[in-house]
């Protein structure tokens, strides 16, 4: 096996092989060494890519609970990427580009990729000599998440392990990026704060001009589209708000940036989380929600078909009705799972809530890794904010509120916990 690595991969060279990681896990690297040996998949937590080359030639490459930092693999070629653009163009897949139609350019499911021959390690997944294997469930049936009371102490600890002094924070006015500013300024940890705006007069600025004043912080106020951008945003996977966020480094001469990816992983649409909980309700009338209600980030380059009748087209297109019912069997597979788990329908309705997250937030991520002049890190992907969030009941949580109510819990009765980002109405952000 060959590993084309990127810039966010560190080699280290073993007694028993070689480990590319990228990010952090929760074992040391001695421990990996001998388990790797022994060719043991370990349930690892953190942030993190790994590949791992044995000397007697076994290899394996992981990917956590949120691929931030992904992985492809070419059987054909024996060939592992870490860089999408480096991966040889060969046979267009049509059955991933019309998931990606139905899901409204949103995300995929499963491990298609834009090419036939090549595959994509999926969350929560590890290749196994090729073969791909699922080595932890991340959302879990049998656990109710984290006590609420250890909530405050897991924000800091996401918040202490991403943000370094003069990483830049893109404060947009909403709840997300407020959290970290709030937090990070707690622990004195000195960022770069920016704001994106074209000047006219409007909620967020006003609403991060308090925020500043109030915390006796300086605010870049930035307009990032008067700058030419070069960097193709829309090869495989696309995110509209990003190219913004890069432009802002760009203009603060800075190498790291911090996003609220993940965050409160609330729905885009206020009604989903009510037709959820209709009494039952099928994985294919999920789907379908799911399909309506996904936000489309960026008109520009999604496909027109997004705004057609999917179904007239998995009628009429063999690719597309391969594609709706590769959805629809992906997400029934892993609700057989939970059911296998547990028959508590509180659990079972968190799940179904939680079901195409984990892939649409994974796809969120694509493009902070794939830039390789920046370092971009996610505090709120944190595996143990990631457990909060997919775990916790959702009255727990209030979910239901669609109003970042998470972090209102986790911060309850901090002085220091400044909440003016929910005076200014709902949720909002860069790509709002």
């Amino acid at each position: 096996m060959i590993f084309r690595f990127n810039n966010n991969f560190k080699r280290h060279d073993l007694h028993n092989g070689t480990l590319w990681l990228a990010g952090w896990i929760d074992k040391p690297l001695g421990e990996l060494n001998y388990k790797f040996a022994d060719h043991e998949i370990l349930k690892l937590r953190g942030q993190f890519g790994l590949v791992w080359q044995g000397k007697d030639g076994w290899w394996l490459a992981q990917c956590d609970h949120l691929c931030t930092y992904p992985l492809w693999y070419c059987e054909e070629l024996n060939e592992l990427y870490a860089q999408w653009s480096d991966v040889p163009a060969s046979e267009t897949d049509e059955i991933f580009y019309a998931q990606r139609d139905i899901l409204h350019g949103q995300m995929t499911v499963g491990s298609r990729t834009p090419y036939k021959n090549t595959e994509r390690v999926q969350p929560d997944h590890a290749l196994d000599r090729g073969t791909q294997v699922r080595y932890n469930w991340s959302i879990d049936v049998t656990s109710t998440g984290p006590e609420k009371d250890t909530w405050q102490d897991i924000l800091l600890e996401a918040i202490k392990t991403n943000c370094s002094d003069g990483d830049v924070l893109l404060l947009s006015g909403g709840r997300d990026s407020t959290t970290i500013a709030n937090t990070a300024h707690y622990l004195g940890i000195e960022l770069v704060y920016a704001h994106v705006t074209q000047g006219k007069p409007n909620p967020d600025t006003e609403c991060v001009k308090q925020f500043a004043e109030n915390k006796n912080i300086k605010i870049n106020y930035l307009n990032p589209w008067e700058y030419n951008s070069e960097f193709n945003e829309y090869n495989y996977w696309h995110d509209s708000s990003y190219n913004p966020k890069r432009t802002c480094l760009q203009i603060l001469n800075a190498q790291s940036g911090l996003t609220g990816e993940l965050g409160a992983s609330e729905s885009g649409s206020k009604k989903i989380n009510t037709i959820l909980q209709m009494p039952d309700i099928t994985i294919e009338q999920l789907t379908n929600i799911w399909i309506t209600t996904l936000e489309k980030r960026n008109e520009s380059v999604a496909s027109p078909l997004v705004h057609d009748d999917y179904t007239e087209w998995a009628e009429q297109n063999y690719h597309y009705a391969s594609a709706y019912r590769e959805i629809v069997e992906h997400h029934e597979q892993q609700y057989k799972y939970f059911k296998e788990q547990t028959n508590d329908n509180h659990q079972l309705l968190k799940a179904a809530i939680m079901l195409h997250a984990q892939d649409h937030e994974a796809y969120r991520l694509h493009n902070y890794s794939q830039d390789i002049q920046y370092t971009w890190k996610h505090p709120f992907s944190h595996p143990d904010w990631f457990d909060i969030i997919w775990n916790t009941p959702i009255e727990t949580r209030k979910l239901h509120y669609h109003n970042r109510e998470v972090y209102r819990i986790a911060t309850q009765g901090c002085d220091w916990f400044d909440y003016t980002a929910w005076n200014y109405g709902g949720p909002r952000g860069l790509s709002q």
